[in-house]
């Protein structure tokens, strides 16, 4: 069937759209850019997929037949076009990630990387031969153990890591970012002993005599981690540098950081103005730990700096902590630890006068919750918010993870206009042990529950919420459609009843991150006026054979026209 013609009648709008000069510190715009010779999928119902795209001035020109598309862009720039030959490959719009943690995401590459560890030991020696170039008391930090991977599933404590640095404080994240073991140095270094008190939200685990055991759960955290000195600017730039360069390669044009603070967006503007920064993220002030108390609730929202670079529009607090270190906050007992209903951080009162505020100010509230009971604060809270003020639905108060519902609370999102911004990794991370932590009636009834969210009209949107998973948008669209590991058993995948289309997967990554974010009107789709963001699949993930989610790989990366990414 002959594909739609490209809407010409935009083309008046692109003087203004090419007339904007690059901005001090930013590259010229780069020539025409014309796609063709493979699939294009616009993700936009009234294209749907095209022959061609055309790229002019950062945006999109036109989508349609080639020679419509090729006279598109002679009549929007007088310079030849650069022709892109797809090759038989998948032009999508870039994806959008929608929970992730931008400067973790470089972090992750000069810290001592614990992810796969088999079991305690493991991880201390990573951790020790991490120690022998650096001078003593100079601190070594890593991330991504889990101890639901090593035999007996057990917490490590702090005697075998104390024993091999003894000279280094030693602070090891665990995967979820929600608990950390510290080493002796550490904790001196702290100033914490047995008669620290357990912070409000936070838990310091004991052994048998009282004293710290090494573990320290979500609020705890801070007590240890606030002894570590900061990084400075040259090491932040270098993050974040190397947190785009990762995007750029796994087809990420937009992000959604969950949570930074001042320094860390000081450091991003610096970047954006010198050029260095081409991604396009969009801010949360705060983190799972915050409170009204930590927010400048008298700051203004910054929407679209830096040539629609950077938005600076939410802020994100905590309810609750994570399943895997036990301290989401749940409805009833964790089944493996009985008397026992996780943390709660910040009460249904405390979100209400939130809400309040960012209504006033016009900011967007992205809550992380994970449990049932955590969800249901969140919920309870914007109902009360939303009652005195109906107009609030609209400002699409978000709920990071929602991982365990409440039956009676899954409708309650649509309901509410809460966007349910879910990473769909987590429950096949999950999977060998969630069970153990609820029992396999409460998963069933409203683990990762991503059909009837949607089923009910609830607003969705995806991520990987790296670095605390790996940064890999394919495996998460493998993970909403199949539900399992993405080779051998569960072949039926993980409470299958619960599975996405392929098309719904791939429009948690595209338009529904832009409807998250208020950018539907310039992300998600390719279409003419749209900002000409581009991801380029070796395989059709959505029309092709189902063995081409399992099966994939990135090729390109566009960004406003520029391309970022060309795989080898």
């Amino acid at each position: 069937m002959r594909q739609p013609s490209p809407l010409l009648s935009r083309l008046p709008i692109l003087a203004l759209l090419l007339a904007a000069c690059a901005q001090p510190g930013r590259p010229a715009p780069e020539p025409p850019l014309l796609l063709h010779g493979g699939t294009i999928e616009t993700m936009d119902p009234r294209l749907g997929r095209v022959e061609a795209l055309g790229i002019a001035g950062g945006r999109v020109v036109a989508a349609g037949p080639r020679a419509e598309v090729a006279a598109a862009l002679a009549a929007a720039d007088e310079r030849p076009a650069r022709e892109f030959d797809l090759r038989g490959a998948v032009a999508l719009p870039g994806f959008i990630d929608a929970h992730a943690h931008f400067g973790g995401i470089g972090q992750s590459a000069r810290i001592v990387d614990l992810r796969g560890c088999a079991d305690e030991a493991e991880m201390v020696t990573r951790a020790a031969a991490a120690a022998l170039d650096l001078p003593p008391g100079a601190w070594v930090t890593g991330r991504g153990w889990d101890q639901n991977l090593w035999p007996g599933r057990r917490f490590p404590t702090r005697a075998a890591l104390s024993a091999a640095l003894p000279d280094h404080p030693c602070l090891l994240t665990r995967i979820d970012g929600h608990a950390l073991l510290a080493n002796d140095a550490a904790i001196s270094a702290a100033g914490v002993t047995r008669d620290t008190p357990d912070p409000a939200g936070g838990e310091i685990l004991r052994d048998a005599a009282g004293e710290p055991n090494g573990i320290f759960v979500d609020a705890a955290e801070s007590l240890v981690r606030d002894a570590m000195p900061a990084p400075d600017e040259a090491t932040r730039r270098r993050d974040l540098l190397a947190a785009q360069a990762a995007c750029f390669r796994v087809g990420i044009t937009s992000l959604h950081d969950a949570g930074i603070g001042a320094d860390e967006l000081a450091a991003m503007r610096a970047l954006y103005a010198s050029g260095e920064l081409e991604i396009r993220l969009y801010v949360m002030l705060g983190g799972s730990g915050t409170t009204m108390a930590d927010l400048d609730l008298d700051a203004a929202p910054s929407i679209g700096e830096f040539d629609e670079r950077l938005t600076v529009r939410a802020w994100k607090v905590g309810v609750d902590g994570a399943l895997g270190s036990r301290g989401a906050a749940l409805l009833e007992d964790y089944r493996d630890r009985p008397g026992h209903r996780g943390l709660v951080l910040m009460d249904e009162d405390e979100l209400v006068a939130l809400g309040r505020r960012a209504l006033e100010g016009g900011w967007q509230v992205c809550v992380h919750a994970i449990g049932d009971r955590g969800n249901r604060i969140a919920l309870d809270a914007w109902e009360r918010v939303f009652a005195e003020r109906p107009e609030g639905r609209a400002a699409r108060f978000r709920i990071e993870h929602a991982q365990i519902l409440d039956r009676a609370d899954i409708p309650r999102f649509a309901r509410l206009g809460v966007v349910a911004s879910m990473q769909t990794n987590h429950a096949t991370s999950d999977l060998p042990w969630a069970e153990e932590r609820l029992g396999r009636e409460r998963v069933e009834e409203g683990a990762y529950a991503w059909r009837e969210l949607i089923a009910d009209g609830a607003a969705f949107c995806n991520g990987t919420d790296a670095p605390v998973e790996e940064l890999a948008p394919l495996a998460n669209l493998r993970a909403a459609v199949f539900r399992d590991w993405g080779e051998g058993p569960p072949t039926s995948g993980y409470h299958a009843r619960q599975r996405l289309t392929r098309r719904e997967a791939v429009a948690s990554y595209t338009t529904g991150g832009a409807w998250a974010a208020f950018e539907e009107d310039r992300k998600g789709r390719l279409a003419p006026g749209m900002l000409g963001d581009v991801v380029i699949l070796e395989r059709d993930p959505i029309e092709g054979p189902e063995s081409n989610l399992r099966n994939n790989a990135v090729r390109a990366t566009i960004v406003g026209g520029r391309i970022v990414h060309r795989a080898e």
